[in-house]
């Protein structure tokens, strides 16, 4: 059971890490909103396994902070290195505080 949800949740990640921006349609210049759509996509990714471990309140914690969190990342910071830098340290670091 635990293998199939692990499953089920890789196979979420990387439908929504590789797929952001056609969420919508394609704009000529990506807002705000795209990116934190991409940021809630991926962090949902794992909301099947929050049926196994029962962690609802940081699972709610993590979609919040990373919707916001890479939203405003690519928002605010100009250089690509850096901002591809700190989306994944927001995302990967969110589910290190998380246990998971």
């Amino acid at each position: 059971m635990f293998l199939l949800l692990l499953l089920s949740c890789f196979i979420l990640s990387w439908a929504a890490l590789s797929s952001y921006r056609y969420f919508l349609p394609k704009p000529k210049d990506y807002k705000w909103y795209h990116y934190s759509l991409h940021g809630f996509m991926v962090s949902f990714a794992i909301f099947p396994l929050m049926f196994f471990t029962g962690s609802w309140l940081w699972f709610g914690v993590r979609v919040g902070v990373c919707t916001i969190g890479v939203g405003a990342v690519s928002h605010f910071i100009d250089k690509d290195w850096l901002e591809e830098f700190l989306r994944g340290f927001i995302l990967v670091g969110s589910l290190i505080l998380m246990g998971v």
